[in-house]
Order: structure tokens, then sequence, then C-alpha cells
């Protein structure tokens, strides 16, 4: 390797001898300029971080290196540059910069949903199982509880309180499980489910004392997340009673209560979907980008 080469020069599939030297030019640590992988893969074989850094400019330490990109290096207030000398090494000197760029303090997160009370209610549980027709490895009570098991945490992190009728595989009769959820005094019930019945495709169904504006953006957001074609929003009422709703999950709730039906487990198409390893992730990062806009909207 010649003195003709240039620091900008190095490229990913290239191995390079370097000196390291601060700014008065005395050699300050000896290594190896090296980049492994290919595409999404590619990586430097160690990084020069800000604590290694310091100490190898103070010269606190003298140890083989593998250097970083030039952007890390000025990331920390850092210049490099290549400084020819005749010994066909690549020679590296590095020194603070003129304006030395702060390294940027990490943004406290915005919590969207701060101060909210959410229940999460995973539908079905113990023997009422509701396994799929078409694969009986398909049980709608575990996959209801791996979606809130999974959004319970994503929640709390923008802030909310979040309560679970149930966090494990159990029986939980109806009217068990309501007054378990209004127990909580939760603001908002969100209950999860798949779907049965002849169909495909995502639904979510609110009370007739709603309006449809979280429904509607729940829709939007399961369609989007899991893939599945946009079904409807609606409610329905008693036969006998136009006055109450039909499900009790909304009937009997104290409070503001949608069912989300995220795809029908007994269609080859949509249960193929809901059978993805990430399937309930999915299912549960389209709840909670719907209850953010909800809430901030």
């Amino acid at each position: 390797m010649g003195s003709n080469l240039s620091f900008e020069d190095i490229q990913p599939h290239l191995v390079r001898m370097a000196i390291l030297e601060n700014e008065s030019g005395q050699r300050i640590a000896t290594g190896i300029l090296l980049m492994t992988g290919e595409g999404d893969k590619r990586n430097w074989a160690a990084y020069a971080e800000k604590a290694a850094l310091e100490n190898i400019v103070q010269q606190k330490i003298e140890h083989p290196f593998s250097m970083a990109p030039v952007a890390l290096i000025a990331k920390y207030g850092y210049e490099a540059k290549q400084v020819d000398r005749a010994d066909g090494l690549l020679h590296v000197q590095i020194k603070k910069s003129a304006g030395v760029v702060q390294e940027s303090k990490p943004t406290e997160k915005v919590q969207r949903l701060k101060g909210r009370r959410i229940c999460l209610d995973p539908g079905h549980g113990g023997s009422n199982q509701n396994v799929s027709p078409l694969n009986p490895a398909y049980k709608e009570k575990d996959m209801t509880l791996k979606v809130a098991l999974a959004l319970k945490p994503m929640l709390e992190e923008e802030g909310a309180t979040v309560y679970l009728s149930r966090d494990k595989d159990m029986e939980l009769p109806p009217a068990e499980r309501t007054k378990k959820i209004n127990a909580y005094g939760a603001e908002l019930v969100v209950s999860i489910h798949t779907n049965a019945g002849g169909g495909n495709g995502a639904e979510v169904i609110y009370s007739i004392y709603s309006d449809d504006k979280l429904a509607k953006i729940l829709l939007e957001e399961l369609c989007s997340k899991l893939g599945v074609v946009k079904r409807k929003v609606f409610t329905r009422t008693l036969p006998d009673n136009p006055k109450k709703d039909y499900y009790f999950m909304i009937r009997d709730i104290n409070c503001q209560s949608v069912i989300t039906e995220g795809a029908f487990h007994d269609n080859s198409t949509d249960l193929a979907i809901l059978m993805k390893p990430d399937a309930h992730i999915k299912y549960a990062e389209a709840l909670r980008n719907g209850l953010v806009k909800y809430f901030n909207s």
C-alpha cells in the first residue's frame, strides 16, 4: 500500500494497516482498519467509542485498535485526516475539532398516553378456546393473550396505566370478567379477539352510546399492520331491546369499550397471517398506534 491512499478512500472490503497519531505527529497506536460483512450485515469489527478515543488521544493507553468511521469520530468532536508518509502505511491523525460537536443528549421520550387508564381484555380463556377449524394448533384464547401481554408494556412505555382482565390461561365467565374489569376504574376497555363465522379481514365493534372515531382508527391500524382486508366498524343491539348493546363486553362495562376482531381464524388467508410468528406483535402495535392517535387527536 502506497502513501497516496486517502482516509476517504477506505472501502468496506479493504483491510489496511494504519498508524494513529496525535496532533504532534507522535504515534499513539497501531492497528488495523477493518470492516466485515456484506449488505445489511456490514459492520466495523470494533468501534472506537468515546471513552476509548479520549484515552488514546490523551496517550493514557497505547494498544492495537480497529479504527471507527470518520463520522463516528466527528460525533465525539474530533477531526481525522490522512497524513502522507513514505513507509507504505496509512497514517491517521486525530485532534479535537475547532468547533467541537457536542455529543447530543438523549431526549426524554414523550409519553403520549400519560395519565390514561386502559384495560386490555384478552378474549376467551380456559376451556373456552375457540380453536380454528382449519388448524387445531390455532387457539383464539392463546393469540389474544399473547397480544395483550405484548401490548401492555407498549402502552406503559407511553405513560398509560394498564390493567388486564387475565394475564394467563384461565376460565373467566362473562359476569366475573366484567365485574373484574369494572373494578379497575379504567376509562377505556379494549377486548381483543380474532373472528370466525365465514368472512375475512378486520372489524371493530363499538357501543351504540359512543361515536365511531376510535373504532375507525383501530380498524385502519389493524389492516395496515396485519395486512388484512378492511371489513367494517359497527354496533349491534339486543333483538328485544334496541337500547342495549348486544355484546356483554360493551353492554356491561362501565366505560367506553370496543371489541377488536383482527382477522378470521376460519379463513385460510387470514389464518396464515395469524399463524406468523410475529402476528401478535403486529396486532399489539396496531392497537398501540391506534390508541395513541385517538388520545392525541
